[in-house]
């Protein structure tokens, strides 16, 4: 262990249990550097994307931003079946092991408006400033889903994750200070 990893796992111990929790990565190969540089942008690129009336690049990114955090819940839960791919099916999955309902509906009726905006604009089911009602419409619902995962999945740290084995891409979250981010945060493209 890295002197880094240790001064880590002291701090961590010097707060109550329960204060941070670990999250297992799905173990796949991850370029880490360039994962973190996309989603410190994040953020940005979705505000850039907002105010430029790229209303197709915020429901992308934002779709990009749930789904990831669904495979976190979803890997650090309870279940028996492989995870789906489909962003769909994964809501299902997700919600059939724990997923609060009224995070679920909403991540549903975003992901049907997301179909019909994405799918449907060159079929003139719709125009394209109608994609902000579907942007509005899901403004908190990555701090309402970070939330829930937070408190709903993952694990506690204890002293026997010092020495267990962790895969690139695992994280650590200090529980008060990601929710504390999230009740602060006056943008409603918040990243974390």
């Amino acid at each position: 262990m890295t002197e880094e990893a240790f001064d880590l796992f002291e701090m961590i111990l010097s707060h109550p249990p329960g204060s941070f929790k670990y999250f297992h990565s799905e173990g796949k190969e991850v370029d880490i550097q360039q994962a973190l540089k996309n989603k410190d942008e994040l953020q940005a690129r979705i505000a850039h994307a907002r105010n430029s009336n790229c209303f197709i690049e915020v429901i992308s990114l934002r779709l990009q931003h749930l789904e990831m955090w669904l495979r976190i819940y979803y890997n650090n839960s309870r279940h028996n079946e492989p995870r789906q791919q489909e962003f769909g099916r994964l809501i299902k999955q997700c919600f059939k092991i724990g997923l609060n309902k009224n995070i679920y509906d909403r991540l549903s009726t975003f992901n049907k408006d997301r179909r019909i905006s994405i799918h449907g604009y060159l079929m003139g089911q719709m125009k394209y400033n109608d994609f902000y009602k579907t942007i509005e419409d899901s403004d908190t619902l990555s701090q309402d889903l970070i939330e829930f995962v937070i408190l709903n999945a993952g694990e506690v740290v204890t002293e026997e994750h010092r020495t267990s084995h962790n895969n690139v891409g695992d994280l650590i979250f200090f529980v008060d200070r990601v929710l504390a981010d999230l009740k602060s945060s006056k943008d409603n493209t918040f990243v974390f």
